[in-house]
């Protein structure tokens, strides 16, 4: 199976407090397709989403995307970034090398 990503466009812009309009829609036709949601996210303005599938390819994503009548702007393979977590800078004073040195204003 494959990670796959599908762009979706919303004009006008949805509400977010109701979720995705197209859940309803896409959901009855996952299993038909040997196809599993993992996840979503919509931009807070409420013009995009991106949806995450678990799928034996692409086309099988956008036969479901097909099959319930819900347009799509991009389908594509992803694969996971194994990429080592991004954490935050140490405090400016953990850096100094000077015993005793204070940090500077900032």
């Amino acid at each position: 199976m494959a990670v796959i990503i599908v762009e979706e466009l919303f004009e006008p812009a949805i509400d977010l407090s109701q979720g995705s309009p197209v859940a309803d829609k896409v959901s009855p036709c996952l299993g038909v397709y040997e196809v599993e949601w993992l996840s979503s996210y919509i931009a807070s303005d409420g013009t995009r989403c991106v949806c995450v599938y678990d799928a034996k390819d692409a086309e099988s994503v956008r036969k479901v995307y097909r099959t319930a009548g819900v347009p799509f702007e991009n389908v594509w393979a992803a694969s996971r970034s194994t990429a080592p977590r991004v954490t935050r800078p140490p405090d400016r004073a953990a850096l100094s090398t000077r015993p005793g040195a204070e940090p500077r204003d900032r």
